[in-house]
This record gives C-alpha cells, structure tokens and sequence, in this order.
C-alpha cells in the first residue's frame, strides 16, 4: 500500500510539473515557480530542476523504506530485435523475463525461444519489452514492423494431358508447391527451381484439381501468399449446357472408358442407351450423366446410332441426302460431319473414307 501511495506522489508531483512548464503567460509561470521555492525555501530555476530533485527524493525515500536498488523506477532498455527472414521469427530468443504483442495491448510472455512473427497479407506489429514485477517497472517498447507477405502477380498456368502437368507462367525463383483436390488441402511439400520463361514439369499417373504454389523468401523477404490454380485438362469431349448435348466422343468409345474419363477429372458419370438400358458402348442419342446433369450424346458420323461410323452410317445418309429417309435431331448434327448447315454428299464421302481409313480426312490425317 505504501509503495503504491510513494508512486501516486510521484506520478502527481510530475503531473504538477508538465502543468507547470506549460503555463500559458511567464507571470502566471514565475508566480508558481515562486511559490514553490517560497514554500521549500529553494531557489529552482525551472519545475523540470523541482521535478528532478523530487524525484530523487521520493525515490531514495522508498528505497530506504524497501531496500531497493535505486535505480527500480528506471524503465528497463528497449531490447534489440531483429528479423530472420528464412525462419520467419526473431533473430533473438527471448526469457521469460520478456513479453511481446501484436496490437501494443495484448502481451504474452516470452518463452525462451525466438518469437514467431506470423507474417500476414497486410503488414503488422511486433512490440517487446522487459516485463514489469512487483519492484521495477516494464522496460521501454521496441516496436518491429513486420512487413506483408508479397503476392504472386503472375499468371500461371496448369494443365494436364493424363501423364504430365505442365507449370507455365510462373517469373524466375524458388517455389515450393504440392497437389489436391480442394485448396484447403493443400500441402506445399516439394520444391522447384525457375528461370525466367521456364515451364515446369511433372509426371504422374494421378490427376489432381488445384495446384498451390509459394515462392520461397530471400535474406530480406517472407515466403509470397500462396497462390491457388486450379488444373486444366485439355479436353474434346464437351458437354454443351445450353443444349444439353455431349460432343466430341470418339466413335467405338466403350462404358467403361466414358466412366473412367470422367472418373479422372473427379465428376460422377454414368451411361446408358435412348431408353435408359445399359450399355457397352457410347453412341449417338445415348444418355451421359454427369454430376446429375443428363446429356444426349452426338458422335459425329454415327447417324445410325450403334457407336460405330460403318457402312450403314454411308447408307443412312445416303437415304437422307435422296430424301428416302429423314436424319432428325442428335442423328441429323451426327450427319454434319463438314460442319455444314445441312447433310450433303460431302459428309456422305467423309463418312466413306472413314470406313475405309479411320479418319474423315481425305488425306487419311487425323480427324
């Protein structure tokens, strides 16, 4: 109780002091000031030499009282603190003698080891200082701007062709990376090394959704943000949904490989005839669900409908273009193999020279 009524004279004698000092006319100021010395028979030049003098006093007398040192009511030296940029701490460990804060309200006390600085998006503060006791009080406040972590501005992009994934986009550096199927699962566990204009490469058998890359800190910076591209897969197989219609499956595609292409790109497929029957095989006017959307499938030159371009695809269209019969629908855009607005001895011919070589080219190339 003592201590505390000896650090409220204190606290008010200064207050007196700094009221004083800032007395807004000189003879409201040497009136006071006389009357101090009046009163304490002492000749002071200023209430800053009144305040110093006090001060000691009042000091000595506590530590008389107490047995303190009589240096206990100087504020403890704000502490060294410095950055390890690689480690993302301090430099410095600190004691339990020690206490830090993010906000200059909240503190925590130190652990012996250096403190982790949690760099963010935006950048923040770290205050440490020694912590106060029963008979010192805290230390002064080193303040340490934690800088933000820096972004990735680049545009990278990632694909897939089924066995490869290829990283382009990216500037020059080190970056940590890692795959999955949702960003909050990512795991940046491998590293790479980039120059500029590089494409990375990476095989594997397993098809991922989301990439997340990080570029690695130097001595004067934090790892970047971690940035999130989600993997593309060239793909012919289209499912239009303001048609509802499956295109660009190859003719002969069986069941199993329509679930399986599906199955990779992490979409639930299934598939079956016109009338809803299974089936073995994907062909025109079959149904394709994916995702619990339903499409009807177009395979271009199977105007027939069995999955396959044969000779009764030719005869089919050659019934259209005679008009002895009529191609509607999903059979009749299977018929327009040239893309044209109708079905014509053109698409009739490209179906032929598929029967006859397994590409609608005339030059036998790839369809």
């Amino acid at each position: 109780m003592l201590r505390s009524l000896i650090r409220m004279r204190i606290v008010s004698e200064r207050a007196f002091s700094v009221y004083a000092e800032r007395a807004f006319m000189d003879y409201v100021y040497m009136d006071l000031l006389n009357r101090v010395n009046s009163a304490r028979s002492a000749s002071y030049p200023s209430f800053n030499a009144y305040y110093t003098e006090r001060l000691a006093q009042l000091q000595s007398s506590r530590d008389e009282l107490f047995s303190l040192p009589q240096n206990s009511l100087q504020r403890p030296e704000a502490p060294e603190v410095s950055i390890d940029w690689r480690k993302e701490q301090t430099l410095q460990s600190f004691s339990n003698a020690y206490e830090y804060s993010f906000d200059g309200v909240n503190w925590i006390t130190c652990n012996g080891k250096p403190v982790a600085l949690q760099p963010a998006e935006i950048p923040k503060h770290l205050w440490i200082r020694v912590r106060a006791t029963d008979s010192a009080l805290s230390g002064n406040i080193t303040k340490l701007t934690i800088p933000a972590r820096s972004r990735i501005f680049a545009d990278p992009v990632i694909e897939y062709d089924g066995e490869t994934y290829t990283l382009s986009g990216l500037l020059a550096g080190q970056y940590r990376f890692g795959f999955a199927n949702s960003a909050e699962d990512l795991v940046l566990n491998q590293t790479m090394d980039l120059e500029e204009g590089d494409s990375h490469l990476f095989k594997s058998s397993e098809y991922w959704l989301f990439l997340g890359v990080q570029k690695i800190g130097d001595d004067s910076s934090f790892d970047s943000v971690i940035r999130t591209i989600a993997v593309t897969i060239p793909d012919s197989w289209v499912l239009d949904e303001e048609t509802m219609r499956a295109r660009g499956i190859p003719a002969g595609t069986s069941h199993a490989e329509v679930i399986e292409h599906y199955s990779k790109r992490h979409h639930e497929a299934s598939l079956t005839d016109k009338n809803g029957q299974q089936t073995d095989i994907a062909a025109t006017g079959s149904l394709l669900n994916v995702d619990g959307e339903t499409y009807t499938v177009v395979i271009t030159g199977d105007v027939s409908g069995d999955g396959e371009i044969n000779v009764i695809d030719c005869m089919d269209t050659t019934a259209h273009i005679l008009g002895d019969q009529v191609l509607e629908d999903e059979y009749f855009e299977a018929g327009q193999v040239m893309n044209m607005e109708d079905v014509t001895i053109a698409d009739m011919n490209a179906m032929i020279n598929y029967t006859l070589t397994g590409s609608f080219e005339q030059d036998g190339g790839s369809e």
